[in-house]
């Protein structure tokens, strides 16, 4: 299974000065914030959930997207980077750096995939406006269904060409 993890260590040559707002965009189906790495394993539950799509994890920040900051060096970005990819699978693309905003450093995590259903810590989410919902079984039969017809089934994609 190959790691498509890319942390960015930008604290020895400088953050990303990206903005200068204290405020950025709320929530929503495709953005999720926490305050701090302190609440790590629910941002992970987020990455699972938003997975279906693309989307963007931020730490530093509130739910209506104010800019609080929190101390971000290269153990943090590691660390957000080891624990995301321990309970999220299958396995997908995944970023992570440092970014700031008026000197105020955040983390921010983007990620994509094209292999849902998600799971984070074994328990399928699906996001649904700026919140994790638990997947029921028929959700998650109905979303490998999708993937399948997106696809074709392991059957139909493993039969050799016809000649």
């Amino acid at each position: 299974m190959a790691d498509n993890t890319i942390v960015r260590h930008m604290v020895e040559s400088g953050p990303e000065e990206v903005g200068s707002a204290l405020k950025l965009e709320a929530e929503n189906e495709y953005i999720e914030r926490r305050e701090t790495t302190a609440e790590l394993k629910a941002g992970a539950d987020s990455v699972a959930s938003i997975l279906n799509k693309h989307g963007v994890l931020w730490f530093g920040t509130l739910s209506d997207g104010t800019v609080v900051g929190q101390d971000v060096n290269d153990k943090t970005l590691r660390k957000v980077s080891q624990v995301i990819r321990e309970r999220v699978s299958p396995s997908f693309d995944l970023s992570v750096d440092k970014a700031v905003f008026d000197g105020r450093p955040c983390v921010r995590v983007e990620f994509s995939g094209d292999n849902a259903p998600y799971a984070s810590n074994k328990v399928f989410f699906i996001r649904v406006a700026d919140e994790d919902t638990k997947m029921d079984p028929d959700q998650v039969r109905s979303v490998i269904r999708r993937q399948e017809d997106k696809r074709g089934t392991w059957d139909e994609s493993a039969r050799p060409a016809a000649t």
